[in-house]
């Protein structure tokens, strides 16, 4: 596959642009900017579909419903190139839910459905019990241990001589501005890019279900929408999650041969603010005939609260029998 083409990106800065949705007529919608192709992705990147359905979805309630969850399903490919057009489906109006669905087309083919339900903060309910789970490992406000992934890359990859799509020099700058210039900014723990197929990596000896990874990530250009919030929250909750299965699985780095998405779960437990700092940390807790399922927790990192829960299935094809080889991994 050829990725030249990619070397002439511009990345936006704001993704509030980049999202941005202009009405077809009552109820239906469709993209104003051309949507994001990840270097390496045959298709648009899901997370701007999941985040555009969403905002399609939250022009048909009132001011004063946000979302509290929402379920969506990847049918197919999103081509580059090719507008989409959302068209969103009133399911139910009850007095203190809101239902919504919304499907995805270029042409007449859907790619993508997403179904969003809608509520308002209850003061009625403001006595009830609240809970709210911390991470399971220290790495809350730890923000000046983490690093920018652009310069990790740099020092742990390519002064390597790793180079995970044999390209040139140029779409390889393509990538790191990706995380200089575009829509999110990132931070990743510094032994982020480690190799966990060797004996000494401290996850070697560990079952999948054993391991963590986090990270952190914001807007670079803020938005001052509260219901923009949660569409961001929404796009960036599928940029990371099944890009890491390689270090659950012990794999070598960008090792994995065919990774798509197939379905895509969010709780939002309160509003979220990615104008700041967003900490998240991720889970693999089952593997199946190709189906890796991930989950993610999206916290505060000032008052430690749960923002968010995240649970992502997607295919990921990888060598299998390179992994079986190896010797004295526990898997």
């Amino acid at each position: 596959m050829s990725y030249r083409h990619l070397a002439k990106i511009q990345y936006r800065s704001s993704l509030e642009q980049a999202l941005a949705l202009t009405q077809v007529k009552r109820d239906v919608f469709k993209n104003v900017e051309p949507l994001f192709v990840p270097l390496g992705a045959r298709g648009i990147f899901g997370g701007s579909l999941i985040a555009q359905a969403l905002l399609a979805a939250s022009k048909t309630v009132p001011e004063n419903f946000y979302p509290h969850s929402l379920q969506s399903y990847f049918l197919a490919a999103g081509k580059p190139g090719q507008d989409v057009e959302y068209r969103v489906e009133r399911l139910r109006d009850g007095k203190n839910f809101l239902s919504r669905e919304t499907r995805a087309y270029q042409g007449d083919k859907i790619i993508f459905i997403e179904v969003v339900s809608f509520t308002h903060d209850r003061k009625d309910l403001e006595g009830q019990l609240q809970h709210s789970m911390k991470p399971r490992f220290e790495g809350l406000k730890e923000l000046d241990q983490f690093v920018h992934p652009t310069k990790l890359a740099e020092t742990k990859l390519f002064s390597q001589g790793i180079n995970p799509f044999q390209s040139s020099k140029e779409l390889l700058q393509n990538l790191f501005e990706r995380f200089t210039y575009g829509v999110g900014e990132y931070r990743v723990r510094d032994n982020y890019f480690d190799d966990v197929t060797d004996p000494k990596h401290a996850d070697f000896n560990k079952t999948p279900d054993e391991i963590d990874t986090d990270y952190f990530v914001k807007l670079r250009t803020p938005s001052e929408h509260k219901i923009f919030q949660y569409v961001a929250f929404a796009y960036f909750s599928d940029s990371v999650m099944l890009s890491t299965i390689w270090k659950f699985q012990k794999l070598k780095i960008f090792s994995p041969k065919l990774s798509v998405s197939l379905d895509h779960t969010i709780h939002f437990h309160t509003t979220p603010d990615l104008n700041k700092w967003v900490y998240t940390t991720l889970e693999h807790p089952r593997s199946i005939h190709g189906r890796k399922l991930m989950n993610g927790y999206a916290y505060d990192p000032i008052g430690g609260d749960l923002i968010a829960t995240i649970q992502q299935e997607g295919l990921v094809i990888t060598d299998e029998s390179a992994k079986a080889k190896r010797q004295g991994s526990k898997l």
